[in-house]
């Protein structure tokens, strides 16, 4: 099965990189690059690669690292965590998506699992974006114009105080979230998750070492 981007997801995709220069892309995707390799392998290894690993030069042009890094993100990242996130939702029976019109995207980054999952069950209605990152957050707004019929809402700011206050939803995703927190914060989230989820909790993870435990 294809794991092509939707025609409409992909112009607006497109749409925000349009006149983006290939540097800031480079830069933006090294410092993401690093940053996950940090985070998904060992102490000791995360050790080394601080002490040995390549620096990551700034995006210039007027653009932000953290601008950067959100625009890396989408150009290299989100269709390949898409691809993901359809292959997961695929393994999900019609039965268990039955009546959802609801979505609660925890860490949701631009919206990425989301969109798969609309592609997937379309009978989807609402859905809320909570995010720390402001720059992905203003991507997940802009790319929302792919799914016109969707009624969204972005939240900001800290993702336990926000999911705490949050309603309950018919489906809670979590996509590349738990690998970003030590144990004792992945159990608080979790549980939260939970019981913030009346059909169904979907949790997306890289399959390294460190994070498959």
């Amino acid at each position: 099965m294809s794991s092509r981007l939707p025609d409409s997801l992909f112009h607006a995709v497109e749409a925000r990189l349009d006149h983006v220069p290939l540097r800031v892309l480079r830069s933006g995707y090294a410092a993401l690059s690093k940053g996950y390799r940090e985070q998904t392998v060992s102490e000791a290894e995360r050790a080394d690669l601080i002490a040995d690993g390549p620096g990551t030069s700034a995006p210039g042009g007027g653009f932000t690292p953290a601008r950067a890094r959100g625009l890396g993100y989408l150009a290299a990242r989100f269709p390949a965590t898409y691809a993901a996130a359809q292959a997961a939702l695929r393994q999900v029976p019609d039965a268990a998506l039955a009546g959802c019109e609801s979505v609660l995207d925890l860490g949701s980054g631009p919206g990425t699992a989301t969109w798969a999952l609309m592609e997937r069950w379309p009978a989807l209605q609402q859905a809320t974006f909570l995010e720390s990152d402001a720059e992905m957050l203003s991507h997940a707004q802009a790319l929302a114009v792919a799914f016109p019929d969707l009624k969204v809402s972005l939240k900001s700011g800290d993702l336990t105080a926000r999911l705490a206050e949050a309603e309950p939803h018919d489906i809670v995703v979590m996509a590349y979230v738990l690998s970003e927190l030590d144990e004792a914060a992945q159990s608080v989230l979790l549980s939260q998750a939970w019981a913030k989820a009346k059909h169904g909790l979907l949790l997306l993870e890289p399959g390294t070492p460190e994070t498959s435990r």
